[in-house]
């Protein structure tokens, strides 16, 4: 891939950022966002998320900055890995109310029962579906 701006270029406008200058901030934003969104793209696969990440990891760059440390490589490759890992946190946060629905859903296809989550009516139905098994055991005349 080839870079308009060589990453050694990035170096010191990072330490800049570190510092809290808002203009150097804006030079490698703009220098650097476009490559880091399409990255991020790839990871979430939707552009309106791949910009809230992105977003989100130029805020975290700018939080961070100070910790960079130059020797143990280049600043694009360190503000991809912030990128990245943001977006599979997005990823992971997204696949959790999934996760669940997805429980919900086979645990209401085994429940003949099955009902709104948190209402009265479905507390009842649950404690109905505890007692069922206790129930099955006693004689019919026992159990009424």
């Amino acid at each position: 891939m080839k870079n308009a701006v060589s990453t050694s270029d990035d170096v010191a406008p990072l330490l800049a950022v570190a510092r809290r200058d808002e203009t150097a901030f804006a030079a490698l934003h703009g220098r650097r966002s476009r490559p880091i969104f399409s990255r991020v793209l790839r990871i979430v696969r939707s552009w309106a998320e791949a910009e809230q990440v992105l977003q989100g990891a130029f805020g975290q760059i700018r939080e961070s900055a100070a910790g960079f440390q130059p020797e143990l490589g280049s600043p694009f490759c360190w503000s991809v890995t912030v990128a990245r890992r943001e977006a599979i946190d997005r990823l992971r946060a997204n696949s959790r109310p999934l996760q669940r629905i997805t429980e919900a859903q086979a645990l209401g296809a085994e429940d003949e029962f099955a009902g709104p989550v948190g209402t009265v009516t479905a507390r009842i139905r649950c404690g109905s579906l505890k007692l069922k098994p206790s129930l099955a055991g006693l004689h019919p005349a026992d159990a009424s």
